[in-house]
C-alpha cells in the first residue's frame, strides 16, 4: 500500500484523511485508528478552501465528499472515462473556492496528456478547455498548482515540462524546461 496524500481537517484536527493505493482512509481520533471510507487507488486529495466538509480525491477517477470524508460520490460529468486515464492531479484556490482544476494523464502506451479540466461548481461537473503537452511520463510525473490569490494563474509540471497559464487554463506557455 502506498500513501500519497494526508489531510488534517483545519476545524477538527481529530479528523485525518489519507489517500492511498488501497483507498481513502479516515480517522476521527487523531490517527489512533483508521477506517477505509472509499475503495480505489488515489494519488491526490484537497479540501475545498474555507469548507473542510467538502473534500476532493482523485487517482484514476474523481470523487467528492460533502461530509468531511465520511462518504464519497463519484463524479463523471465532463470527465474522461477511466479507460482513458492513468492518473489525475487536482488543485484548488482560496481566490475562488468553487474552482477545482485537474490535469489528467493518458494510460499506456502513450502516457501523455489526456486533458486539463476545470470545475466552477465545486467539482460537480467539469469542462475541458485545453490539452497541454506535458511529456509522456504522466503516470509518474504529474503535478498542478494554482495561485492562492489569482484563480487564473495555474502551473503544471510533468517529466521535463513546466507550463503556466494566466487565463484559467485556456492557453499555456512553457515556463521552464528540465526543472
Amino acid at each position: 500500500r502506498q500513501m500519497s496524500k494526508i489531510l488534517v481537517n483545519p476545524t477538527n484536527t481529530n479528523i485525518i484523511l489519507v489517500a492511498t493505493s488501497a483507498g481513502v482512509y479516515r480517522s476521527d481520533d487523531a490517527a489512533a485508528t483508521f477506517t477505509q471510507v472509499q475503495t480505489g487507488s488515489f494519488k491526490d486529495m484537497e479540501f475545498k478552501p474555507g469548507d473542510p466538509n467538502t473534500v476532493y480525491v482523485c487517482g484514476g477517477e474523481f470523487y467528492k465528499s460533502g461530509d468531511a470524508g465520511q462518504s464519497w460520490t463519484k463524479i463523471t460529468s465532463g470527465l474522461p472515462s477511466v479507460a482513458n486515464v492513468s492518473r489525475m492531479a487536482i488543485a484548488v484556490t482560496p481566490d475562488d473556492p468553487n474552482y477545482v482544476y485537474m490535469i489528467v494523464g493518458l494510460p499506456a502506451p502513450n502516457y501523455g496528456t489526456e486533458g486539463f479540466y476545470k470545475s466552477t461548481n465545486s467539482g460537480t461537473s467539469f469542462t475541458n478547455p485545453t490539452t497541454p503537452a506535458l511529456g509522456n511520463q504522466q503516470w509518474y510525473d504529474l503535478c498542478i498548482a494554482v495561485s492562492p490569490t489569482n484563480k487564473d494563474e495555474i502551473l503544471l509540471g510533468g517529466q521535463t515540462d513546466f507550463l503556466k497559464s494566466t487565463n484559467g487554463g485556456n492557453g499555456w506557455f512553457q515556463s521552464g524546461n528540465n526543472t
